[in-house]
């Protein structure tokens, strides 16, 4: 294991929070790099944030009021810092920011509204509190997938316009994109007399269809589109296992005997459909449990699935630990890697893989600095604060 210290943030651009564009200075451009970041070629990502020193940022009692900072970094160089705080309209919160195209896009609820901002500009802002499940950027167009923060209902939009808006409905966890569409599926629940059912719905591009499914389904657990079909995985009434249907075929997925499921969701590797889910054997601790093509490749024991990355066309994912006593991990095409102990992934995406090099992100659930993980080599970010997603692609321009 190697260990080196990478410097503390400084000489950052700082972003104001009154989102006048004319008073900003260039985003992406940190004067003490001394040159700007090579659009050609991949960058690794990271995003993190930062506070006072002596703060503990664990308990984090001024939450919302607090200075603090989110810090975009570019091949481990800080390239941007962006208040954070409710005065700012940006949150501390890991899952409501993401890095797209090397920008950065954060959302907030305020009074009723959700507001939108990229590299810390209002790019726009629209009626309802929505916590958002998907968000993809197509030119200068964004859009959004949001559940409501109240409850049920959710909405898919354009630019902040409504595409479809549902007052009732859940949807499941994901935004997907395949060529020039768009797709993601929802359950609406049913009064009828007898009992509460669910239907099930797949939409692409805004146009909604609903999903047939058999007599026997008595739950979906998950629907994606793959290869262009529209897959549901499903509990079947008097099938022990868990199935995939796609079209007129079915895929048993085989879990141990008496094993409760907590959950499970599909996920796309490129080359094939694949699943991830949690199970509770009877006597034993739950397990997670990771199939590819219905084949069950590792099970992960005291831990579950945190995020998964498909994007080299194999499997790579990282686990977060269900005690204390235990490590996260890294699974990598069939090898496990222990992460060091007492730290975690923070964030929906604290993974990534390019060129065959798995990169992760890591923060201590005592409070110390940071970690940065690539291919076994560990590197410490001098910040008092975490880490919260690390992504691979081309420098923004």
């Amino acid at each position: 294991m190697v260990l080196t210290i990478v410097l503390s943030s400084c000489g950052i651009e700082e972003i104001g929070g009154d989102g006048q564009k004319d008073s900003l200075p260039p985003v992406w451009n940190n004067p003490s790099s001394g040159s700007k970041p090579d659009n050609a070629r991949n960058m690794v990502y990271y995003t993190g944030f930062e506070y006072p020193d002596g703060y503990d940022w664990k308990a984090d009692p001024e939450k919302g009021n607090v200075k603090c900072s989110l810090i975009v970094y570019a091949d481990k160089v800080p390239m941007m810092k962006v208040p954070v705080g409710d005065s700012y309209h940006v949150s501390s919160d890991p899952d409501m920011h993401r890095i797209i195209d090397g920008h950065l896009y954060t959302d907030f609820p305020v009074s009723g509204e959700t507001v939108i901002k990229k590299d810390g500009v209002e790019l726009f802002r629209f009626i309802g509190e929505e916590s958002l499940t998907g968000m993809i950027v197509k030119g200068k167009d964004v859009y959004t997938l949001g559940q409501n923060r109240s409850g049920d209902g959710f909405a898919f939009r354009k630019n902040g316009d409504v595409i479809l808006k549902k007052e009732r409905g859940h949807v499941f966890d994901r935004l997907q994109q395949v060529g020039d569409s768009l797709y993601f599926a929802y359950a609406e629940q049913i009064d009828s007399e007898q009992q509460k059912i669910e239907r099930y719905y797949h939409v692409t591009n805004g146009r909604v269809t609903q999903v047939a499914v058999r007599d026997d389904v008595k739950k979906v657990w998950d629907i994606m589109m793959h290869n262009g079909q529209v897959c549901c995985l499903a509990a079947l009434t008097g099938v022990s296992d868990p199935v995939v249907i796609a079209g007129d075929a079915l895929y048993m997925i085989n879990i141990p005997s008496l094993s409760t499921i907590l959950n499970l969701r599909l996920f796309d590797s490129g080359k094939s459909l694949c699943a991830e889910g949690t199970v509770f054997l009877m006597g034993v601790a739950p397990i997670s449990l990771v199939w590819s093509e219905f084949k069950l490749i590792h099970a992960f024991q005291l831990a579950t699935v945190h995020y998964i990355d498909t994007s080299d066309g194999g499997i790579s994912c990282i686990t977060l630990p269900m005690s204390g006593e235990q490590v996260s991990q890294i699974y990598k095409g069939g090898s496990v890697y222990d992460l060091p102990q007492g730290y975690v992934p923070m964030g929906k995406v604290p993974l990534a893989i390019s060129d065959g090099i798995v990169y992760s992100v890591l923060s201590s659930s005592s409070g110390e600095y940071p970690l940065i993980w690539k291919e076994g080599q560990i590197d410490t970010l001098k910040i008092n604060g975490f880490l919260s997603s690390v992504v691979v692609c081309k420098a923004s321009v």
